[in-house]
């Protein structure tokens, strides 16, 4: 999928209390560590930890969305369609080979639902695989998010 099959709107996630949606990941920025927090819970003083995602094979799709929590003062947020799009994935790469861009058939339909929450559908289809992404945050310190998710995929492979 490329950047132009990216919708800026709402997606599936869940809701939570209020019709807001409900974050799987919130995005913070460790001060102490020069470094993200990718993490399933807020931390009002986040560490480093980027632990990947892990998908058991024949689990099928899941939606994940990302919250992005920038400190006090900041006014960061998630890179815009037409600045090149909030995230960039490919395959069985390492962090640092990973190119711009929608590489992977594993992350589809990224959708921004405001400008610190993005939602992205988890294929978790074919083979088992690691998906490096990216997310592109503006204004915010290099570098830029790198975790990954670990895919079990369908299970036939």
């Amino acid at each position: 999928m490329g950047d132009a099959e990216m919708m800026e709107a709402p997606g599936n996630a869940e809701k939570g209390c209020g019709g807001s949606l409900r974050p799987s990941l919130y995005v913070q920025w460790s001060k102490e560590d020069d470094d993200w927090s990718v993490d399933t819970s807020p931390s009002p003083r986040p560490k480093k930890k980027l632990k990947p995602l892990l998908y058991e094979p024949a689990t099928g799709p899941h939606e994940i969305t990302f919250e992005l929590r920038p400190p006090a003062g900041e006014t960061w947020k998630f890179r815009s369609l037409a600045n090149g799009g909030p995230i960039s994935t490919q395959d069985n790469c390492d962090c640092h080979d990973l190119k711009d861009g929608m590489n992977s058939d594993q992350l589809q339909d990224p959708r921004l639902a405001s400008d610190k929450v993005l939602t992205v559908t988890n294929a978790n289809d074919g083979s088992a695989r690691l998906v490096r992404y990216k997310l592109h945050i503006e204004g915010a310190p290099s570098p830029e998010c790198d975790p990954a998710i670990l895919n079990g995929g369908s299970g036939n492979h």
